[in-house]
């Protein structure tokens, strides 16, 4: 599996990563990590979209890092809007109790809009900083 990576530093925020692959059998990859730097206190962001055929399954998961655990009231209520979607059934794994309770793991074939309003909750959160 060959893995086509790029890495970007965004400036008062810290770094932006993407990670794409494409397999046999119509399996495709794409991960982002949005990583904050020193200073700024708003969870790490990780999106894995996995496709295998008509299938696909988003991982929007945040892990908070930072010293005083703020509230994300936008993530929170981004969340709030896909609960009526089935979520993934993933076996356990150390990382999962670590996720925030606000991370979406869901399975649809139509999860874009889900990406793009986590995106802009994740902007608006730190936007407050």
């Amino acid at each position: 599996m060959k893995f086509n990576t790029k890495r970007y530093k965004i400036p008062g925020f810290g770094h932006f990563m993407t990670m794409h692959t494409k397999k046999l059998f119509n399996m495709e990859l794409l991960t982002t990590s949005f990583m904050p730097g020193e200073g700024v206190s708003i969870p790490y962001l990780l999106i894995d979209i996995m496709t295998f055929g008509k299938k696909r399954t988003i991982f929007i998961e945040y892990y908070d890092c930072t010293a005083n655990h703020p509230s994300m009231k936008n993530l929170e209520a981004v969340k709030d809007l896909y609960n009526d979607i089935p979520e993934y059934q993933e076996k356990p794994n150390w990382y999962v109790k670590e996720r925030a309770s606000y991370s979406l793991i869901q399975e649809d074939e139509n999860l874009s809009d889900m990406i793009v309003n986590s995106i802009k909750a994740y902007n608006k959160e730190m936007k407050h900083q």
